[in-house]
């Protein structure tokens, strides 16, 4: 199994609810991502994606496209993605620093070797520990008291 060819494309996602900070005010309603496909000469397509948010980190959508295509994707055709190991070594070589392109491409390698082996990817990682996923709801965009209320309800 090598990588055959790397897809990336910016994706909007819509948000649960306006995400309202500092920059933003009146509240985000959605986020761009970006998604990667990663195909092997196999038949197979590993996905992977990164939330580049500008503000909260030097990358953006843009810059990890253009990374992905021109750096990441460059240096990690024709490896085994099955090596994650080696894939990482590849990709820290060609560019130190720069998480938000590499992720993608690690997720991707990661889904791929699930799918060969034919395990939940959870199963690569260890084993399932919990049943349930504890998720991060901000707060902070309404009122003192509409903040309290949301608060308790979740």
């Amino acid at each position: 199994m090598r990588i055959s060819q790397i897809e990336a494309a910016i994706v909007r996602a819509e948000v649960a609810k306006p995400y309202v900070t500092a920059m933003e005010k009146r509240g985000m309603r959605q986020t761009r991502c970006v998604v990667v496909r990663l195909w092997t000469d196999d038949g197979l397509c590993g996905l992977g994606e990164a939330d580049p948010l500008v503000g909260f980190t030097a990358e953006g959508p843009e810059s990890v496209m253009e990374t992905i295509r021109h750096v990441i994707a460059p240096a990690v055709l024709g490896l085994d993605p099955g090596n994650i190991a080696a894939l990482n070594r590849r990709m820290d070589a060609a560019l130190p620093g720069f998480p938000f392109a590499k992720a993608p491409i690690d997720i991707a390698a990661h889904d791929l070797l699930g799918q060969k082996l034919r395990v939940p990817v959870y199963q690569l990682l260890g084993g399932r520990v919990r049943d349930r996923v504890p998720l991060v709801w901000p707060i902070g965009g309404g009122s003192p008291a509409e903040n309290v209320a949301e608060a308790l309800e979740k």
